[in-house]
């Protein structure tokens, strides 16, 4: 599985995703059909299926596609195994799992909470620590956490009297807090 997720585009055509891929196709023979790249892409361990396979464009030795995942709004995020399969213009065809991989998607937002007694409080004054719970499931881990303060109309950063005065609207501070090692 690779180390680093890959969030997927927006689809343009459905309001859904897509996962842009490319790859090279060899075939020394009659050379590689104009439509004979599909691709597959399944959640891992799901074993192969006949549906799904999508058709890529093939320009010389390198094919492209656009996965498309179907419309709207979706939570993609894991694992999922991707398969290559390529028929040449002679109608031979590589076996369904020819060429395979593995790549990770995460295109949801992680959830963030403030504990009970933060939910509440009303002001902050001198050192305060804040706490509460951020969690990403399924997705590829939490980098960072900010936390917006309340918009101030003039802040006084840097000082002993640092905080909000009146005076012409800004917008408050963002505080953030690496997470990891």
């Amino acid at each position: 599985v690779p180390d680093l997720p890959v969030h997927p585009d927006p689809d343009p055509r459905n309001g859904g995703s897509m996962l842009i891929l490319t790859g090279t196709v060899v075939d020394d023979g009659t050379g590689v059909a104009e439509d004979g790249v599909q691709v597959q892409l399944l959640p891992e361990g799901s074993g192969p299926l006949e549906r799904g396979w999508q058709a890529a464009s093939v320009a010389g030795d390198t094919w492209t596609i656009n996965y498309r995942f179907g419309s709207g709004p979706a939570d993609l995020s894991g694992t999922y195994d991707i398969r290559v399969r390529a028929t040449d213009r002679s109608g031979n065809a590589t076996p369904t799992d020819a060429a395979a991989g593995v790549v990770r998607l995460d295109n949801a937002a992680p959830d963030a909470t403030l504990s009970p007694v933060d939910t509440v409080r009303e002001s902050l004054t001198g050192t305060t620590t804040i706490g509460g719970s951020v969690t990403d499931a399924g997705g590829s881990g939490i980098d960072t956490v900010e936390m917006p303060s309340p918009p101030c109309r003039r802040w006084r950063p840097n000082t002993r009297r640092a905080g909000c005065r009146s005076g012409s609207p800004t917008p408050g501070p963002v505080w953030t807090a690496p997470t990891g090692p």
